[in-house]
């Protein structure tokens, strides 16, 4: 079960928590905490 992704590139801050329905954008990077 996900618990967060943090994101980094298209996020408004690098590390942003962000919700499971975030659209994601090309390069971005995705730290998924299980």
């Amino acid at each position: 079960k996900l618990k967060y992704a943090r994101i980094w590139g298209s996020a408004k801050f690098d590390g942003q928590r962000v919700p499971r329905d975030y659209v994601l954008q090309d390069r971005d990077i995705i730290e998924f905490h299980i």
